[in-house]
């Protein structure tokens, strides 16, 4: 049986929720407000249905243009995450099952390029042998077998037991 280990990818390899709510944060502080980390913290990692545009417009009552401000947060928080490094251990993590002769994978429910693009901005793409987005799925957040079928050939089996979305990596 082929053993391989398949990494989610934002918040376990390369934090990017931090600078989520820190972008969000700074806009919200920009207009007198707070976003209370008690409001945020269902969004992280989840799909959970809820507008962050809304609730600033409701907590300052003024109505935004979303697209402009869409733009510019986002920018912002492309900025944050670019001057984000691999989370600590993980390089080792990925050292040690090369060694293993482990096959790696991505699976995270980001869409488009995302991974990949910072995957090789962190030197790290060729560790993994697959990198599966939200794009190769139908829902997003899914379990992991989703994912896992897309990764293994027609004539090979994904292995008998689902892999945990957050790998633990060692302290």
């Amino acid at each position: 049986m082929k053993k391989a280990i398949i990494f989610d990818f934002d918040g376990v390899i390369l934090d990017t929720e931090t600078p989520d709510y820190e972008s969000w944060a700074d806009l919200f502080e920009a207009y007198n407000v707070q976003l209370d980390l008690e409001v945020w913290s269902p969004l992280i990692g989840g799909d959970v249905a809820f507008s962050v545009y809304q609730h600033l417009e409701d907590l300052t009552g003024i109505a935004f243009d979303r697209p402009k401000l869409r733009k510019t947060r986002h920018a912002t928080y492309v900025r944050m995450v670019e001057s984000n490094p691999v989370l600590p251990g993980v390089l080792e993590y990925l050292e040690s099952a090369a060694r293993l002769n482990l096959s790696l994978a991505v699976a995270s429910s980001s869409n488009g390029g995302w991974a990949q693009s910072h995957l090789e901005r962190l030197g790290l793409i060729d560790f993994f042998s697959a990198v599966r987005t939200a794009d190769d799925v139908a829902r997003a957040k899914t379990p992991i077998r989703t994912y896992t079928s897309r990764l293994w050939t027609p004539w090979e089996s994904p292995p008998p037991m689902p892999l945990p979305s957050r790998t633990r990596l060692p302290a």
